[in-house]
């Protein structure tokens, strides 16, 4: 599933797929410029969810960003 959805997003043109040549083979995944022009709205969208979450008293689930 996940292949299947970074091959849309390079179909798209939001991310950059390398096929490194070594074994084992390896496949190094990286956002266009594109995609990073995203994170302006997105960002809005975020504080946003938010906001909603800060109104109706829910609780954040934190996320490990590697």
């Amino acid at each position: 599933m996940l292949i299947q959805h970074l091959r849309e997003l390079e179909e798209d043109g939001l991310a950059h797929r390398e096929v490194c040549r070594e074994v084992p083979p390896k496949v190094e995944n990286s956002l266009t410029e594109l995609a990073v022009t995203l994170n302006t709205p997105l960002a809005s969208l975020g504080e946003w969810g938010t906001e909603r979450i800060r109104r109706i008293g829910a609780e954040k689930v934190p996320v490990d960003v590697a």
